[in-house]
């Protein structure tokens, strides 16, 4: 069943990955010092930003990429209902599927995350990073050079294990958010 955006699942109606989510959210915010040592309560705190990296399971399956676009909507609209930020700026990391433009650009998820971060209910509010053009490996190492431990692992998963990617994404994403916020 369909809900309205913004709407809050009710604990059964929520997967088990929701639940696991904001149990963990809830525990941190209701307790920031045992988190962090050097949180003031004077100085208080907000929940300044969400990211999203994910998707690569939800390809193989018609219903969740079918859905994902309204889902990926409902689900920032529900956890900034849930820390109190309703205009909480976010980062969706495009799923690179491939690495390849021909795959990621015309991938159900990629495009489904792209249309999610563009929906009218967020405008302004949320940014879509893509990750595919950071997954190219350096100059004449590839999976199958004598050099490719020193680039990455994983034999094509999780984007090769790539240390130089994470970096490069998480770049990306840092530049994308502190745009949202409007900084620099």
């Amino acid at each position: 069943r369909m809900r309205n955006p913004g709407d809050m699942p009710t604990q059964a109606a929520a997967g088990f990955y929701w639940n696991e989510m904001i149990g963990f959210v809830r525990k941190v915010l209701a307790d920031p010092k045992a988190y962090h040592p050097e949180y003031d309560p004077k100085a208080g705190f907000e929940v300044a930003g969400g990211l999203w990296f994910q998707g690569f399971n939800d390809q193989f399956d018609p219903e969740f990429y079918g859905n994902y676009s309204s889902n990926m909507v409902h689900f920032i609209q529900d956890l900034r209902k849930e820390v109190k930020q309703p205009k909480m700026p976010f980062v969706i990391g495009v799923l690179g599927t491939d690495a390849f433009p021909q795959g990621a650009l015309t991938n159900n998820v990629s495009q489904a995350q792209r249309v999610a971060a563009k929906s009218p209910e967020l405008t302004g509010t949320v940014a879509a990073v893509e990750s595919w053009p950071l997954t190219t490996p350096e100059v004449g190492i590839w999976r199958t050079s004598p050099q490719w431990p020193l680039y990455g692992s994983n034999q094509g998963y999780h984007y090769d294990g790539s240390g130089r990617f994470f970096i490069r994404l998480g770049d990306e994403c840092a530049d994308a958010m502190l745009k949202l916020m409007g900084k620099k």
